[in-house]
């Protein structure tokens, strides 16, 4: 999971989008979602601000 992650977390950076980013990654939106939430879950703390536009991470 962690390496699909950060291709994710990478795509996300670049395309400043989910959407986008799954886009340039021929895989659903709803995917990326859910693999960065399992994360979050999993690490007990929001990566990505989804109330900003465009999209960032948090600071840590």
């Amino acid at each position: 999971m962690e390496n699909k992650l950060l291709v994710f977390l990478e795509a996300i950076q670049q395309h400043n989008s989910m959407t986008k980013a799954a886009q340039s990654l021929f895989i659903s939106q709803p995917y990326i979602s859910r693999t960065i939430k399992s994360a979050e879950t999993h690490f007990g703390t929001p990566l990505i601000d989804r109330g900003h536009h465009p999209l960032r991470f948090f600071a840590t």
